[in-house]
């Protein structure tokens, strides 16, 4: 019952209506409606998995849909316990002004004038008032969700390819942007500097944040990576930022618990920033899991990594699968040009030819959305 009534609930407050519709569009609207009003962000996978009952909620996602539904924000938040008691008191509100059949007596007529006169004057009266309150800024600036990807569709959409492979052009999921793990690398320090089909867009915006998305990932030799970039208004492989999720170093073997196991793939965030053609930071951090001798490694189920610009400065952070807690800060720093693009790419095998030859085959990536939406100053 609750999570029937937290659905209705819910699509009531922001469309104003209960008949619910399945579909990613309104799943997306309620995800901005609880951004603007809480300051929490929530995928809109989080917001099907909900309306179709595809999986209970978590503890902290029942909380922040309470505090959505009952007027909060992140610095006044609710829980989901109060949610069920503001419910509780409604329903017996209800049942106390629920009035026995039969001819009504002056004193009830009169009452019960009063009971349906005070919300319509009440609405009335938040409705002259909200639209005497200034609007609010629009803090969303744009948002990619990959629906189509063909190459044209794409330019069509602001986005540009660099040395563009067909082979490798193959959209085989609905809804994300397919991209490989080719050979390759976006730098002017490397011996091989070209990365095929990195896909780029304007940023235009100076104070922002930058969310990614990545879905079923599944890195498994050194140097594969998914990653974002940001690129200087020459496109110049001599200055960018390149974050992203990547196998960091070999496997190694290590007995736990009497039995042999894996430290499988050393995969983790890793945070590469290049100026003038020299790398003035490199970070990564490790992320390891371990699995039992011959079987084979997970794909990644979701992968969400941000940063956030100002000028001169970058911060950056994510989410690997779920994470009650939320985004993870990870490194900052100064940003030494002014970013005026945002790259997506898949990094391949032994981006130094004459030391690491390429030895693993080509994966797939699947970058389910990009939102940059702005920020404080």
């Amino acid at each position: 019952m609750p999570n029937e009534q937290l659905k209705k609930d819910l699509w009531k407050k922001v469309f104003c209506n209960e008949s619910i519709v399945k579909h990613n569009h309104y799943y997306r609207d309620i995800c901005y409606a609880i951004k603007e009003q809480t300051g929490f962000l929530l995928s809109k996978d989080t917001i099907r998995n909900l309306i179709e009952d595809r999986n209970k909620p978590s503890p902290r996602t029942l909380d922040i849909y309470a505090t959505f539904l009952l007027g909060g924000s992140q610095g006044n938040p609710f829980t989901f316990q109060d949610y069920l008691e503001r419910c509780q008191q409604r329903e017996t509100n209800v049942a106390e002004n629920q009035t026995p059949s039969g001819a009504l007596s002056d004193d009830q007529g009169k009452k019960k004038l009063v009971f349906i006169l005070l919300p319509v004057c009440f609405t009335i009266l938040a409705a002259v008032l909200f639209s005497m309150q200034p609007k609010k800024s629009e803090k969303h600036i744009w948002l990619e969700e990959f629906h189509t990807n063909s190459p044209a569709e794409l330019q069509h959409r602001g986005w540009e390819i660099i040395d563009f492979d067909s082979t490798y052009w193959n959209q085989i999921r609905d809804g994300s942007l397919t991209l490989f793990t080719q050979y390759g690398d976006y730098s002017s320090n490397l011996i091989d500097s070209t990365v095929h089909n990195f896909v780029y867009r304007k940023l235009d915006c100076t104070h922002c944040e930058i969310t990614v998305k990545i879905v079923d990932f599944n890195p498994y030799n050194r140097y594969q990576q998914a990653a974002i970039y940001l690129l200087d208004s020459n496109l110049n492989r001599s200055n960018n930022i390149r974050f992203s999720f990547a196998v960091l170093g070999p496997d190694t073997i290590f007995e736990h618990r009497t039995k042999t196991h894996r430290v499988h793939n050393n995969r983790g965030i890793q945070i590469f920033n290049q100026v003038n053609g020299r790398t003035v930071h490199f970070t990564e951090q490790l992320r390891v899991q371990i699995y039992d001798k011959g079987e084979l490694p997970l794909a990644e189920k979701e992968i969400r990594l941000k940063i956030k610009i100002t000028p001169g400065h970058y911060q950056t952070a994510y989410i690997i699968n779920d994470s009650i807690e939320g985004f993870t800060s990870f490194e900052k720093g100064n940003l030494h040009f002014s970013p005026a693009y945002i790259g997506l790419a898949c990094l391949g095998n032994g981006v130094k030819a004459s030391t690491y030859p390429s030895s693993g085959d080509d994966i797939p990536a699947y970058f389910d959305y990009v939102m940059v939406e702005g920020c404080d100053r």
